[in-house]
């Protein structure tokens, strides 16, 4: 079995603090491996907004679109400064769309060969009404998937 390296890691981040957890697993992996690049993508989720348009908030969607911009831009910001303090490779991208869609479709476009994603572990009625991202995520996606349970420790091999 070859030895796996990996060169681009996606880490998805909705602002939480298990996707704070999951970024710095992704950047002691990448410490791990000299060139490696971490792809740090938030989306803004699309059906918030087609919500917003079927409950005749069409006037206000414009407005929201730019306050979540706005959001994922500072959030983007702010987790640039993980990577940067354990002095690792990162680029940011704002998405939106449907999540796991787009997170799939960005490490594809971005050639990642890992996927870092933290997980809520909603269950029963919350993940049905909620759905999981992660599991979406790793069902459907053709790289490794890491996904970093909430309440897991902080870092990995540090």
């Amino acid at each position: 079995m070859a030895a796996t390296s990996f060169q681009r890691i996606l880490v998805a981040l909705d602002g939480s603090d298990c996707s704070f957890r999951a970024l710095d697993f992704a950047c002691h992996i990448a410490k791990q491996y000299p060139g490696c690049t971490l792809v740090l993508v938030h989306v803004i989720d699309q059906r918030a907004l087609e919500t917003a348009r079927m409950v005749h908030l069409q006037p206000m969607v414009e407005e929201i679109v730019r306050t979540l911009h706005a959001a994922g831009e500072s959030l983007l910001a702010e987790a640039e400064a993980v990577p940067k303090r354990h002095q690792v490779s990162a680029t940011t991208h704002l998405e939106q769309g449907i999540i796991a869609q787009r997170l799939l479709a960005c490490a594809k476009e971005q050639g990642c060969d890992l996927i870092v994603i933290g997980s809520h572990g909603r269950t029963g009625l919350q993940r049905v009404l909620l759905g999981s991202v992660a599991h979406a995520v790793a069902q459907l996606a053709p790289e490794m998937v890491l996904i970093v349970r909430e309440g897991a420790a902080a870092s990995a091999g540090a």
